[in-house]
């Protein structure tokens, strides 16, 4: 496989967890989906300070992050890893400092 194509395969894995990620979010944040002009969960409202919706929260942000370590960082374009390492802030991805953020260069 090429450095070209496995930048690909990274970078799609990576729109494939967002996208996931984004729409389990909404699916948790009905307020959030109706701001933005989605309304398929107009008909539902969320406790956000419940123990259930809490747990669910958090089950959510753990099943992501675990998906993200599949993600092998160094393929990815260095604006796209930067906005990566920042949204994540942890896990598997807090390992990539600043040095290897630059070794890529603008990509």
């Amino acid at each position: 496989m090429s450095v070209s194509d496995a930048a690909a395969t990274e970078s799609r894995k990576l729109d494939e967890l967002v996208e996931g990620y984004f729409e389990r979010y909404l699916t948790l944040n009905p307020i959030l989906a109706t701001s933005i002009g989605d309304p398929r969960y107009n008909d539902r409202f969320e406790v956000s300070i419940s123990p259930e919706w809490r747990a669910r929260a958090e089950q959510l942000e753990r099943e992501y992050l675990e998906r993200s370590a599949s993600i092998d960082p160094r393929q990815l374009a260095t604006r796209v890893l930067a906005a990566l390492v920042l949204q994540v802030g942890r896990g598997p991805l807090n390992d990539v400092d600043a040095d290897t953020v630059e070794q890529f260069g603008e990509g």
